[in-house]
């Protein structure tokens, strides 16, 4: 298929030119993309879950090479982009970059925030690690350091975070420390793009050098940023690929191009609501303060990024009928929940709670700028589609338990607009009180303001405390479990972290026999059961799975632990009972 195309190619700018015949190739990528497409959601939903796992992570794979690639062809574009910036403001945005990155990772708890979400991204990470593809284990044997999955199951989450989280996994090992060490990653990269994109748009150092402290500093960022969550890196990569497409806007070109196309990619492929980004990268592209021209190009490009998305495309058609938690797929989003989130969500804003209120007024500062408006045009519908999708979203409140989370994909471009207003602002004060008070003046206001967040960031929070207080019990119970045991449980990703073998205990409830004389011959060391959160919450679906899993068998109970009137046990289960009538025998 590629020897046909670039046969085609030549065919095209022999006989009709550069220009048009690379306008028509882009048409014929993008046709060749839309009929890959349609052979992919052609085929029965089982296929498609067979198929996706492995040629998701191929293709991300291949947008990551590109954007390897891009970056090392554009070098010298982005040391050309970059010659404003002297010596000694490279040693400050250093600082910027790095100081709130090792805020987030002594300052803020170490913990999990959404459960047990964050080990379900993490045991596909795990398992894209070990195996290349993008698939969640269900029963795994991890003695003597192997990865061996017996069973797994195709994730409704889209799969850019876990493939990142796969990268520090293959480099330092599958384990929990290493996840929340990459989203402190994200935040210094989300920092340094934040930089590059206020410098390319406004040719101001010290506005972008402030933009990277305003992002740097954001409280819910320095908070979420010591999680596995996917917000962080979601907003981070969002950042990369706006500063990467602004270098191709500003240098348009095979190189940049590729650079860009790879980097957008990537971003396109964290969240479901990634896509949207689409919408900001096309003004930049075609409204921006340079437009990208020849056409034809833009064209080129845009199919090939279609092209690149095609898994992640036939993933979310995949799951389009899915309901994400809500009654049913049609209340996903509505007018209802807009309704109910717009008073939560637009004062968060203003409130100075939980948001400084001085970092959102410096952002509307450098929004009312109309000489500029080229340059604050893409970055401003970047905020309004990010933080406006979860206006609909029936979970999308800030108040809804853990889901403020989602106000990290707003940050980055309220940080550009406030580098940029904080810069005009101290142009004012500068003419009227000297360079460096003005610069005190509001590099004191700042700090004043920011001081009565530091409870804030250092909180570990009430949200889901019980589940939190089941993974810290569990992480107990591991040490308990001899070499060659098996755990059975609802959340199988966690104890593979720590390098437990184990499974779904739904898989042993549908034939307790049948599985315990199968896991019995596997693993001399015995089963265990852990009693967890979900055996506490008041779900007759749950309930009944762990009591009548342990009505079964013989039982000792290994150790217990009891926290706000929940129980939470390892408990061994000694072989079926004899002659009781059971599902499976």
């Amino acid at each position: 298929m590629t020897t046909l195309y670039r046969k085609i190619h030549e065919k095209l700018q022999m006989n009709l030119g550069p220009a048009l015949g690379a306008t028509l190739f882009a048409v014929l990528l993008l046709y060749g993309g839309e009929l890959f497409f349609d052979d992919l959601v052609a085929r029965p939903a089982a296929e498609l879950h067979g198929r996706l796992p492995r040629l998701t992570v191929l293709f991300l794979d291949l947008a990551l090479l590109t954007t390897a690639i891009g970056a090392c062809l554009s070098w010298s574009a982005l040391r050309r982009a970059f010659t404003g910036i002297s010596p000694r403001q490279r040693a400050w945005l250093a600082a910027a970059v790095l100081l709130p990155a090792l805020l987030a990772g002594t300052h803020a708890p170490r913990t999990n925030r959404i459960y047990y979400d964050e080990h379900i991204y993490q045991g596909i990470a795990q398992y894209i690690s070990f195996k290349g593809e993008a698939l969640l284990c269900s029963e795994c044997d991890l003695r003597y350091d192997h990865y061996k999955p017996v069973s797994a199951e195709y994730n409704k989450q889209p799969q850019g975070y876990p493939y990142y989280l796969s990268l520090f996994y293959s480099a330092l090992g599958a384990r929990e420390w290493v996840a929340h060490l990459a989203n402190v990653v994200a935040l210094a990269l989300g920092g340094l793009a934040v930089y590059g994109i206020t410098f390319l748009l406004f040719q101001s150092a010290e506005a972008a050098l402030l933009s990277a402290l305003l992002y740097g500093f954001t409280p819910i960022n320095l908070v979420w940023s010591n999680t596995a969550a996917s917000e962080p890196s979601s907003a981070a990569f969002a950042a990369l690929a706006f500063l990467a497409t602004l270098l191709f806007a500003g240098a348009p070109g095979f190189r940049t191009g590729l650079l860009s196309l790879g980097t957008v990619a990537l971003a396109f492929q964290f969240r479901p609501e990634s896509l949207l980004l689409g919408l900001p990268l096309g003004a930049l592209l075609w409204f921006g303060p340079r437009p990208v021209k020849p056409r034809w190009l833009l064209a080129l490009w845009s199919a090939a990024l279609v092209l690149l998305l095609v898994p992640h495309l036939a993933h979310l058609y995949l799951f389009s009928g899915h309901d994400w938690g809500a009654a049913s797929a049609d209340a996903r989003f509505s007018l209802k929940a807009f309704s109910a989130n717009l008073p939560v969500n637009g004062p968060f804003y203003l409130d100075n709670r939980n948001h400084p209120l001085l970092f959102t007024l410096l952002a509307v500062s450098g929004l009312f700028s109309l000489a500029r408006w080229r340059a604050v045009l893409p970055v401003a519908l970047w905020w309004l589609c990010l933080w406006g999708i979860f206006l609909f979203f029936y979970a999308g409140s800030y108040q809804y338990g853990a889901d403020i989370r989602y106000a990290l994909l707003s940050f980055a471009p309220l940080a550009i607009l406030g580098g940029w207003g904080g810069y005009r602002l101290l142009a004012i004060l500068g003419s009227r009180l000297g360079p460096a008070t003005a610069v005190l003046a509001l590099g004191a206001t700042l700090a004043v303001s920011w001081h009565r967040f530091g409870p804030l960031v250092r909180a570990t929070g009430e949200e889901a405390f019980d589940a939190r207080n089941d993974v810290e019990a569990a992480r107990e119970f591991a040490q308990l479990l001899p070499k060659d045991a098996i755990v059975l449980g609802h959340n199988p990703s966690m104890w593979n972290l720590w390098g437990k073998s184990a499974l779904q205990a739904s898989i042993v409830a549908a034939v307790p026999v049948h599985q315990a004389r199968r896991l019995e011959s596997l693993y001399p060391d015995g089963l265990y059961f852990h009693w967890n959160f979900w055996c506490n919450v008041p779900d007759p679906v749950q309930a009944a799975l762990c009591a009548d899993l342990l009505s079964q068998f013989r039982t000792e109970t290994v150790k217990e632990k009891y926290s706000h009137g929940k129980r939470y046990a390892l408990i061994r289960l000694i072989g079926p009972l004899p002659g009781r009538p059971s599902r499976g025998r």
